[in-house]
């Protein structure tokens, strides 16, 4: 039965690709040809980096820090994907009335939930995974083991992050599915915290960006930084880089160990959420839920008014609509939410003895900017890639209204960089009160980041209505696979070319304090220019295809 339920799902993507090329051929072979482009980029990227280590030990600790780093990246955006398809799957009554026992429903939702989890690593995290078998000099029958190999590391996270949610569920009762998926977000928000704060200690960098922005060298005085790869060495993603490791060495047999501690780890984990799931996922437990409710009173509605008001109306209207349906969605209100905890990470490292003077002195101020820098990132990424779809079907209604397309994206973009914005101006001014950070300083990064916010989330919506998806109710495929992959090479690309604008500016500055000024300016207005065009571009682009986009049935 589950071989059955797989191949319903396989057959539906298949009919699905099927349906959509012959309609979009010239859109299909353009974002075919651009994945190929991207995988090639990303494998030559990890090929050249992996190139430039030393053969031996200090390869094959790139290789664990590699593996570690994808894991940490598919871990930390699970919890939306697994709950979504565990906890707000509308097919659970389709599926009790049939045929099939509840572990098989249970085993093809984790296998769901891996699928979707693992969309944008098939394009960013396998190219990294083949370039390390090829730095290794993996041989040939090696090479067949990588399949199996790379599936049960993409299972690897969706099992535990599956196990954590039912075990919040078996605690809290299924009346309290959010609070569930909200108590998952926080351990894996403080999980990806804790990690950050090791990976600091162990590379050093808090010391590196206050030798960037003048500050004297950090006093290392009491326990020494952590050897690069510690963290790394403590994940479950260690035992698959020894796999890797020994299968391209001279004893293939010392895969064994770590092979078999995938294997037990992997099933262990299965039949734990197999067992949970069988008692707690069905239609009838999942009606349980309390519908929760966000109350906005009089005050909220006369204050949203006048801060709308320069708008026109009907923008404004729309505007205050998303603002209330984001607060409404549970799903989204977490993933928004678990990036806000990386803001601790400065205070943690803070109260370590190597860095209580650095916290003292304000060198800590600088990389508390790049922890906000990193927040702004990940909330306008997905607040911008999701603010589209969470409509649903009821998108069709926007679009009959007199507003148009157009005016429906434009305001949706303003909400969205509106609320990330305005998230990383309060933080940015909350790092600067409480690591000493200058006010010039201060406002120069509260500025960059809120004109940053506009060009992230005109990339998030405009890749977003040029790929749209309406039809499922399941919100974790509210965004198309493809508007992911492209919505975060856009994103990256663009804090690349900013970041390196903006370098190029300090730099300059630094050897020519006497045009600093001029500098100065010249960089914020081709920075200003780089945002323009990263957020209008997408937009035009995704008006004219929300404005004639048709019907799907």
């Amino acid at each position: 039965m589950l071989r059955l339920l797989i191949w319903t799902r396989v057959r539906m993507l298949w009919n699905t690709a099927r349906a959509s090329a012959p309609r979009h051929r010239l859109l299909a072979a353009g974002l075919g040809l651009l994945g190929l482009l991207l995988f090639a980029g990303l494998y030559l990227t990890f090929r050249g980096a992996l190139a430039l280590a030393p053969p031996g030990p200090p390869a094959a600790g790139l290789v664990r820090q590699i593996f570690f780093l994808l894991f940490l990246f598919l871990l930390a955006g699970a919890v939306p994907f697994v709950a979504s398809t565990l906890l707000h799957s509308a097919d659970y009554a389709l599926l009790g009335a049939a045929p099939v026992s509840p572990r098989v429903v249970v085993a093809a939702k984790l296998l769901d939930a891996t699928v979707t989890n693992a969309t944008q690593f098939l394009v960013i995290g396998l190219p990294a995974i083949l370039a390390a078998g090829s730095a290794l000099l993996l041989p040939a029958p090696a090479w067949a083991a990588l399949p199996p190999l790379v599936l049960l590391f993409v299972l690897l996270p969706s099992l535990l992050t599956a196990l954590l949610l039912m075990a919040a569920l078996s605690a809290l009762g299924m009346r309290r599915v959010r609070a569930a998926i909200a108590a998952v977000n926080g351990v894996m928000a403080l999980t990806v915290c804790l990690t950050i704060v090791a990976q600091t200690s162990e590379l050093g960098l808090v010391g590196g960006l206050a030798a960037m922005h003048g500050h004297a060298p950090l006093a290392m005085s009491g326990h020494p930084p952590l050897t690069p790869g510690t963290t790394a060495s403590l994940s479950p993603s260690t035992w698959f880089a020894d796999v890797l490791v020994a299968l391209a060495g001279p004893s293939p047999a010392g895969a064994a160990a770590p092979a078999a501690a995938i294997l037990l780890t992997v099933a262990g984990l299965l039949a734990a959420c197999l067992a949970l799931g069988d008692r707690l996922l069905h239609a009838a437990a999942l009606a349980e839920e309390g519908a929760g409710r966000v109350v906005m009173g009089a005050r909220w509605t006369a204050r949203s008014a006048k801060l709308l008001a320069p708008l026109a109306p009907p923008i404004a209207g729309l505007i205050r609509k998303d603002v209330r349906y984001i607060l409404r969605d549970s799903v989204l209100m977490g993933q928004l939410a678990m990036p806000l905890i990386l803001f601790c990470v400065p205070f943690l490292l803070g109260v370590q003895s190597p860095y209580h003077r650095a916290l003292i002195a304000g060198e800590l101020y600088p990389f508390a900017a790049m922890m906000v820098a990193t927040i702004l990132f990940m909330q306008s990424s997905i607040l911008a890639l999701s603010i589209l779809g969470l409509e649903g079907r009821a998108f069709w209604l926007l679009l009959t209204s007199p507003n148009g397309g157009a005016a429906v994206l434009w305001s949706k973009w303003l909400a969205a960089s509106a609320v990330s914005g305005a998230a990383a101006i309060a933080l940015t001014t909350a790092a600067a009160f409480a690591f000493r950070g200058s006010a010039p300083q201060a406002a120069a990064h509260a500025a960059i980041l809120a004109l940053a916010s506009t060009g992230l989330c005109g990339i998030g919506v405009g890749i977003s209505a040029a790929l749209p998806r309406f039809i499922y109710e399941n919100p974790a495929h509210r965004v198309s696979a493809w508007a992911l992959i492209l919505g975060f090479c856009g994103s990256v690309l663009y804090v690349g070319l900013g970041g390196g604008v903006l370098g190029a500016a300090a730099l300059a500055a630094a050897r020519a304090p006497e045009q600093a000024a001029a500098i100065w300016a010249a960089g914020a207005a081709l920075f200003a220019l780089l945002t323009a065009v990263a957020a209008v571009a997408p937009m035009v682009v995704g008006a004219a295809r929300i404005s004639r986009y048709q019907w799907r049935h």
